[in-house]
């Protein structure tokens, strides 16, 4: 509820979500979109997300609902957090660049990965927590150009809770797994969702220009 409260808090003070007034037209950034789109659907499957959802409503009816509530708050407070006032913050730091959009994509993501290094605190492993600020930077990208493609937040959050909804989901002691699929599958979404803000952001800038 608190974390409910914060979001319609920053809600009301942004006045909207929203990236753009009026939204551009994609043009060939359309093509990318797809490719994200694969990109991201594949993403889910290989870390199993449709099992853990399972074992989500298998659980216990006080764990499942703790998981729950756990996912939506970290999907609600999260993307308003990062997606929301941490971006529109950075737009504002980079208003002068030419793409605004890109770097306040990385920058607002980059935060948004090292603050898992939180985790720590509460006692989880060094390299686990390294591969949530690892993977965490990824997904975080790939949130930034949804928002940014759609102009609102909502399917951000949407996407973080689905991503989120896993039984040990409110588990701090998370185990490491290897680093080799970590790193290639990750880079991955790095990779293609710089490229789709970038190629979005270049449209931007020919609209206005």
């Amino acid at each position: 509820m608190i974390v409910c409260f914060l979001a319609l808090g920053a809600k009301v003070f942004y006045k909207t979500d929203r990236v753009f007034i009026k939204l551009p037209k994609e043009s060939k950034v359309k093509i990318l979109t797809i490719i994200f789109c694969t990109m991201l659907m594949t993403l889910y499957f290989l870390i199993n997300l449709i099992t853990s959802w399972g074992q989500v409503f298998n659980l216990m009816p006080e764990m499942m609902w703790s998981s729950i509530c756990v996912a939506l708050a970290a999907g609600i407070g999260e993307e308003f957090l990062c997606r929301v006032t941490l971006f529109n913050l950075f737009t504002k730091i980079f208003e002068n660049k030419q793409y605004v959009l890109l770097w306040s994509s990385i920058f607002s993501s980059v935060l948004f990965g090292l603050f898992h290094l939180i985790n720590l605190g509460h006692g989880a492993a060094l390299d686990a927590t390294f591969q949530q600020v690892y993977y965490a930077t990824a997904i975080g990208l790939a949130f930034s150009y949804l928002h940014i493609f759609t102009n609102r937040i909502w399917s951000c959050i949407l996407m973080h809770f689905l991503l989120d909804l896993q039984p040990d989901i409110a588990n701090m002691n998370a185990e490491a797994s290897p680093w080799s699929p970590i790193l290639i599958i990750f880079g991955i979404v790095i990779i293609v969702s710089i490229i789709c803000i970038y190629a979005f952001n270049k449209r931007v800038n020919k609209v206005e220009n």
